[in-house]
């Protein structure tokens, strides 16, 4: 008569490493989609003989966001790696990322549209404000859902120090 098999150690999460993973893809992604929704809507206000500086608020804001973006984006990857290292630190640098790039995406969508408010439907309203609306569309669900897993149970443990 033999002994009873031996109960497996617990596995910790892999949520960490697969957040991480993506994040660090995702924080190069934005990075470049940002700056080529600074520089396109810039090219074409060049290209009308338009000066950023004529638009007010929505011109500084321009720069504004891409700056930023910058520091959203590297906050993301820092984060990321963290992430994928399962630091202690991860949840955390992972949660200020979420909730800063929510309030980006949501301030890049107001402040262009509060600004461009007496052009709408003209050639500049079109070129700065309808391209953030898509970049908002698209960039929005990753922070919520990268907030939500990384701050869930089994993450925040993975994160501490389990051992696998």
């Amino acid at each position: 008569m033999g002994y009873p098999p031996a109960p497996l150690p617990p596995r910790r999460s892999g949520t960490p490493r697969v957040i991480g993973i993506l994040a660090i893809v995702f924080a190069c992604l934005g990075l470049l989609v940002s700056i080529t929704m600074t520089a396109g809507p810039m090219s074409d206000l060049d290209r009308w003989n338009i000066s950023v500086s004529s638009l007010g608020v929505v011109g500084v804001w321009l720069y504004a966001s891409m700056f930023l973006s910058l520091a959203v984006f590297a906050l993301h990857l820092v984060g990321g790696i963290a992430a994928v290292r399962y630091r202690p630190s991860a949840p955390r640098l992972m949660t200020i990322y979420g909730v800063a790039a929510i309030a980006l995406a949501v301030a890049d969508l107001v402040v262009p549209m509060c600004g461009m408010a007496g052009h709408m439907g003209g050639r500049v309203f079109d070129s700065v404000v309808i391209p953030r609306i898509g970049y908002a569309i698209i960039a929005l669900p990753w922070p919520i859902i990268a907030l939500a897993m990384m701050n869930t149970r089994g993450a925040r443990e993975a994160c501490r120090g389990a051992q696998p």
